[in-house]
Formats: structure tokens, C-alpha cells, sequence
């Protein structure tokens, strides 16, 4: 497997297209990331370069490969065998590099304004006049540098992308009218971890088990259903079978064929990936942790397990569905958070009409943000005839990263794995042994302490054998089922069901029916014993296995009388999010350019901010002495004309200051129009006004550049705002005394 980095040196403006617009401000915006920065999503650089390639194998010029091997088959609405591979090339999105992104963020996102810029066009009709209501705005970015990850399987397909990338020429949207030009090269990334002989396997000491912290490189899609209408949800966390499926695509780059017994016979468990907050794991909330309706999941919560102090107090509790805890490490308080993903505004691509838009393909999905942390188990046996080679694939994971989820081959599901030692997972609240408990022992409390109480940290699938089953037995969690009972009144249950969808054969298999993670089940001795040391060494055994079935794919992860259940935590609100797109790796270069362009688009508003400052302060004086001075020169207009001309010699000047104090000396003292100009009005005169604004702004020029011509700039449009405001007074005021109609505008 090979790493290259793609660089997009743009050279015209480029629009990558979101989707949205702005309302009657701008028809399309430009694709952002969540710190609002441009970026070019990785099936835009895919499709790119299949293009590219297509391309070359038209005129057979593309060397022992085929684009359909590289990029998937072009057509996928025909049924095809199963074990059809999407595509051996992967595809990040191209971002800026990180000295660009950490200046433009810098100063309070003070920069951002500058960055983009808005162009309009219309549709221009047979006899050369512009059609109505066609008229629309595009909104576009400066010439800049992009940077992307390529995944290639070989050696052979990197030097045929080094190859053949310079033939993409344009862009995103009209890059065939002028915009998205661009150079386009490859290279190989720096520090690319392609080897993996020589990768030590990780120690999984005496727990037969590694802990993974994954790192989202890319945004992660994993559709919570298998329905194909509406918005499709994302999971808010990692399934247990998503990791056990990159796990068997590690091993087939490894050159190991696939083994059932290692991955579907359960010897292997592939746990969930839980998300990561304030330095924490996060549970998901128990279904007994209720808060008063009135006050809302913030204090104390009640629990759902303590029946008469919820009869006694008369509160009224509520539910907490959804979520996670972050349990702090006293144990007493924990952070309630929930991830937050993206959504995300995707169409499919009619091939036989040059790419554009299918009818009815439209869809919109979300996704987890890329930058969050999860912390996941994979487990094994200690009876595994070859732990060698779980060993080898969790090397090569952590070595070259994993893709999860959908479309992980273009622009979504890139993520990069590390070892959790002792101290980290100590860190993160977790117990590495045993049965991955929380690191918070169980506390005495109200709860009657003969009871067992099976907190669901995952999603439990239980059976009769031949169909689903939703109601738990004390066998199933390892209780002797003639002493334990259910306890229906400190039970509390929520169920779901799905179609897991199976890349390898390209269909769904068998409906499954769950027990929801955060489900509390409660089991009561019907002798009035506790449990035993002996039923307590059974239990812990059957939980360290998993409980149900699919254990191999994340389910069945219980935890025996956790502390945070027996005993909630008081709920304080999130901190702030660990899904942090800033942290998205991003090359380090420079790209003077871009910072000379937004530079100049952060004078250019101030230098509008200031003159529109000293344009209104001047109309508010100017336009009294106007009328004086019109009635005086015995005006029909009362210097309406004047005005508009002024303002029409201050646009033309082009900021060339001197310019327009020539212009306007012509202009105001010689001919007729002297008497207007020069006719006092108390202390001064109107063209006195004009000469000391200009002679004391050409004088005392205030601190805005070194460069004087911004100088100049500010004050031409001052003087032709100042003018046009006058000019509306004076409409305003003829309006209001009837001598024009009141839709009068600015000339």
C-alpha cells in the first residue's frame, strides 16, 4: 500500500458547491468545514481523477490497469457477484495547509470575511439582452493551495496518479467558463508508514485483549438504519462490526485469507468504539438516570431504581434518553454530552448527461465530526490457536490507519489507530481487566443490595435458538434461574431493530431485534440471598465472554453493578467538544498569495467601514447648507444635479485622490455652478467643505496602511457616499412634500 498527497495549486477563482444557499443574498455558497474554511470533498477529487483516467484509457494510454479496478465499476445499479471491490484507490478531502488555516483562524476569525467573494451572471437571450429572473450569485474563493491523502494499493497505480493528475486542468463548478483553474500534481507523503514487516506485534499482556484509541482523520458516516428514504442518521458511535470489518480488511492486505473461525465464531470480539469527552470515556446514559421535568438534566438526577423517594418527594421525573456520561474521576459528578455530527447534502451524477444531477437522486446524511477520539476493545480467547495473527492486524492498523463506515473510499471514514497503555485507559475511567468495568467501584447506597444489576454498555442480541428474543432470562447473564427472578419495577428496557448491511457480499442479512445500550436489568433472589462467591465468579466469567449473540461484532457488553448506576453522578453541562476539525492533520506551507489577497480584502472593508463612517457624518452637515444655498442660487433642482455629479467625479477618480481635487476645483468654481458652490451659508461655503475635506485627509492621512493609495480610496468613496446621501435627503424631503413620487431613487 502506497501514501501520496495531492496538491491543488489553484490559479483563477474556484467554487466547490454545498448545496445551499444564502437566500436572496447568494444562490450557491462554497463547501465548508466546521471552522468555516474551504476545502475540496474527497468524491470531488475522486471523480477528478477518474476522469483523468478514463481519459488515458480511451487512448490506450493507460499502462496494466484498468479505472474500473481503481475506482469501482462505473454502473452499480446492475446486480453484480458478491465480493465486487468498490474501488482499490482511497480518496481524502484536500484542505488547506496548516500554516494557511491557523493564520486565517487567528484574531477572532477576523479574517474569514475576506476569504471569499461573490460573482453574478445571467443568461443573455437570442438578441443579446439578458433574460429576466435569471440572474444569479456564486460565491467563490481566491487562488489557494489544497492538500489531500491518496491511498494506493501498489507501487504501479501510484506512478500512473503521478502520471496522469497534471490532466486535471479545472476545478468544481464552471470550470469550463473561466473558473477553477488549476495545476495539479502527486507526491509521496512524507513519513508514510507502508512497510509492515517489520512492525512489532503489540503486547497484549495477561488480559488477551488490546485497548484502541481511534482518532477520525476524515468525517465518519454509520447509518443508524437501512431505510432509503428521508435523512439517514449516523450512529454516535463506533459499532463493534465496523472495526472487526477493517480488521478483516487489514489481514487481507497482509496476504491472509479470510477465517471464519477468527471472525465470526466469536473468539475474536470486536468491542465498541465509545466517544471520548473532557479526557474521559463516555457511557451511555442508564435508562434509570431521570431529572425533574421542571428543572431539566442539570444537578442531581433521580434514580429510577429508588421507588419510594420518588412516591415521597412528588416529583415528577423524566426520562434521560440519548447521550453519554463522562464520569469524572471522583466519581460524584459526571459531564452529560452528546456527539454532534454533520449533515451533509449529497445528489448522485447521471454519467450519460456529462455528470449532471439524476431526478430523484437527491439525499441528505449525517455524519460524526472528524478530530473526535473513541476508545475501543478487541478481545480474544485465551484458547486461540493463533492469537499471532490478531496481533499482526492490530500492528498494521495502528501502522497505516483504518477506513470506516460509508463511502470510505472517497472523502468520508478515515481514522488513525494508537495503543492505549495502563496509564491512559487509568486516565480515561477504564479498568483494562476483568470485564472492562468502569475504574469507579461500586458504591453502597439505596439500592437494596441483594439485588443484581446488569448495565447494557453496548447492544445485547439475545435468542431462543431459532428467533429474536427481548425478554432476559437470569441465565443469560450467568444466574442460576431457579433462585433469580426479574424485577420488572427496577427494569428498564428499550429495544431496536435493524438490517446490518454486509460490504462484502453488497446486501443485508437477517433482520436483527436488540436490547438498547444504556438498558438497566434487574434481577432479586427469591430466597433473599445475595449472590454467592461462586455465582459471582460465574457471572463474571459469562460477562467477560459476552452475553447474547454477535459478540464478535460489539454486542453483548454488560457491566455488573457499575458504581455510576447504583449511584448517579450529579450532571454538570459539556465543557466543550473533543470534535475539534482543527485538528485535522494538514500540511505545513506557506502560501504568500493567499495571505496578500485576504490581506487586501481586510483593508478594502475597513477602508468601507471608515468611509461610510465619514460619508454620513459629512451628508448630516452638507445637506442643511445644500438648501440653503440652492434657495440662494435660485435652483429649480435644489442641487440634485450638483450631487449626482459630485458623486459620479468621486466613483470615476478610481482612488486617485488628486484626481478628484482637480476634477472638482474645474467643477465647482468655474461656469454657473459657482453660485451654488460659493454662495455662503454662514461661516463657509459648500466647495470650502469639499477643499478642507480633501486638503486635511490628504494631509493627515490616519493610520490605516503604510501604503498611501488605501488613503486615497477611503476618501473618493467618502466623498461619493456623502454625495449619494445627500442626494436621498434631498429626494426624501421632495417626497415628502409632494414634489416627486415616493419610490424616488438614487441617480
Amino acid at each position: 500500500m502506497k501514501h501520496a498527497i495531492i496538491t491543488f495549486e489553484f490559479l483563477s477563482w474556484w467554487h466547490a458547491g454545498s448545496g445551499l444557499g444564502q437566500g436572496g443574498a447568494t444562490n450557491a455558497l462554497v463547501i465548508r468545514d466546521r471552522d468555516g474554511l474551504p476545502y475540496l470533498p474527497g468524491k470531488t477529487v475522486k471523480g477528478l481523477l477518474r476522469d483523468a483516467f478514463e481519459l488515458a484509457e480511451q487512448h490506450s494510454q493507460l499502462e496494466g490497469l484498468r479505472t474500473a479496478t481503481l475506482f469501482g465499476p462505473q454502473d452499480t445499479s446492475n446486480w453484480e457477484p458478491p465480493g465486487r471491490a468498490p474501488g482499490k484507490i482511497q480518496v481524502d478531502n484536500a484542505y488547506l495547509t496548516r500554516e494557511a488555516a491557523t493564520w486565517l483562524l487567528s484574531e477572532d476569525k477576523e479574517r474569514m470575511p475576506a476569504l471569499f467573494h461573490t460573482v453574478a451572471a445571467t443568461a443573455i437571450g437570442e438578441n443579446g439582452v439578458a433574460e429576466r429572473s435569471t440572474l444569479r450569485s456564486t460565491e467563490v474563493c481566491p487562488p489557494m493551495i489544497l492538500k489531500g491523502r491518496i491511498t494506493c494499493p501498489d507501487e504501479v497505480a501510484f506512478n500512473e496518479l503521478k502520471r496522469l493528475a497534471p490532466l486535471i486542468r479545472g476545478v468544481g463548478k464552471n470550470r469550463n467558463r473561466g473558473l477553477g483553474r488549476c495545476q495539479v500534481t502527486v507526491g509521496e507523503a512524507e513519513g508514510a508508514k507502508t512497510k509492515t514487516s517489520n512492525i512489532t506485534s503489540p503486547q497484549p499482556g495477561n488480559h488477551h485483549g488490546v485497548w484502541l484509541e481511534i482518532t477520525l482523520a476524515s468525517d465518519v458516516v454509520f447509518s443508524a438504519n437501512g431505510a432509503t428514504t428521508s435523512s439517514h442518521d449516523s450512529l454516535d458511535y463506533i459499532p463493534g462490526a465496523a472495526l472487526a470489518g477493517a480488521a478483516v480488511d487489514a489481514g487481507r492486505k497482509l496476504g491472509n485469507r479470510f477465517d471464519p473461525h477468527l471472525f465470526l465464531g466469536g473468539k475474536v470480539r470486536f468491542g465498541d468504539g465509545m466517544p471520548i469527552e473532557n479526557g474521559r470515556i463516555g457511557w451511555p446514559v442508564p435508562l434509570n438516570c431521570c431529572c425533574e421535568k421542571s428543572a431539566g438534566p442539570v444537578g442531581t438526577p433521580i434514580n429510577g431504581l429508588d421507588l419510594p423517594q420518588l412516591v415521597t418527594d412528588g416529583k415528577q421525573p423524566q426520562q434521560l434518553r440519548g447521550g453519554y456520561l463522562a464520569i469524572r474521576p471522583d466519581g460524584k459528578s459526571a459531564v452529560r454530552f452528546h456527539v454532534t455530527g454533520e449533515y451533509f447534502l449529497k445528489t448522485a451524477r447521471d454519467r450519460e448527461k456529462f455528470g449532471s444531477a439524476q431526478e430523484g437522486q437527491l439525499f441528505e446524511f449525517e455524519s460524526l465530526p472528524a478530530g473526535r477520539h473513541f476508545l475501543a476493545c478487541i478481545r480474544w480467547d485465551a484458547a486461540l490457536e493463533s492469537p499471532v495473527r490478531i496481533q499482526q492486524i492490530v500492528a498494521y492498523m495502528v501502522a497505516n490507519g483504518i477506513r470506516l463506515g460509508r463511502s470510505k473510499n472517497a472523502q468520508f471514514g478515515s481514522a488513525t489507530v494508537k495503543l492505549c497503555s495502563e496509564e491512559r485507559l487509568k486516565a480515561l475511567g477504564v479498568d483494562g481487566s476483568g470485564n472492562r468495568l468502569p475504574a469507579e467501584s461500586p458504591q453502597p447506597g439505596t439500592v437494596p443490595p441483594k439485588a443484581a444489576h446488569f448495565y447494557l454498555a453496548s447492544d445485547v442480541s439475545l435468542s431462543t435458538g431459532s428467533a429474536p428474543r427481548l425478554g432476559p432470562k437470569p441465565e443469560d447473564f450467568g444466574l442460576d434461574g431457579t433462585r433469580w427472578e426479574l424485577k420488572a419495577g427496577w427494569t428498564f428496557l428499550r429495544t431496536r431493530r435493524y438490517s446490518p448491511w454486509v460490504s462484502f457480499h453488497q446486501c443485508r442479512v437477517t433482520e436483527r431485534q436488540v436490547l438498547c445500550r444504556g438498558s438497566v436489568i434487574t434481577f432479586t433472589n427469591n430466597g433473599g440471598q445475595p449472590p454467592d462467591e461462586e455465582e459471582l465468579k460465574t457471572v463474571q466469567s459469562r460477562l467477560a465472554k459476552g452475553v447474547g449473540e454477535q459478540i464478535q461484532d460489539g454486542l453483548g457488553w454488560v457491566l455488573f453493578n457499575p458504581g455510576f448506576v447504583l449511584n448517579l453522578p450529579r450532571l454538570e453541562k459539556a465543557e466543550g467538544g473533543e470534535g475539534i476539525r482543527s485538528e485535522i492533520p494538514r500540511e505545513n506551507l506557506d502560501q504568500p498569495g493567499l495571505r496578500r489577497f485576504v490581506e487586501r480584502g481586510q483593508i478594502r472593508t475597513q477602508i468601507f467601514n471608515e468611509a461610510l463612517e465619514d460619508g454620513l457624518k459629512w451628508a448630516s452637515r452638507w445637506w442643511d447648507m445644500s438648501q440653503v444655498a440652492a434657495k440662494a442660487a435660485k435652483l429649480k433642482n435644489p442641487g440634485k444635479s450638483q450631487w449626482s455629479e459630485v458623486r459620479q467625479l468621486a466613483l470615476q477618480a478610481q482612488g486617485n485622490a488628486g484626481r478628484l481635487k482637480k476634477e472638482l476645483t474645474e467643477f465647482c468654481t468655474k461656469t454657473l455652478r459657482k453660485r451654488f458652490w460659493e454662495q455662503t451659508t454662514g461661516q463657509t461655503t459648500l466647495w470650502q467643505e469639499l477643499e478642507n475635506v480633501l486638503k486635511n485627509a490628504l494631509e493627515n492621512p490616519q493610520p490605516l496602511s503604510a501604503d498611501t493609495q488605501p488613503q486615497h480610496q477611503r476618501i473618493c468613496l467618502s466623498l461619493a457616499i456623502a454625495a449619494g446621501e445627500v442626494i436621498r435627503l434631498l429626494q426624501k424631503n421632495d417626497s415628502e412634500t409632494g414634489k416627486i413620487p415616493r419610490n424616488g431613487g438614487l441617480p
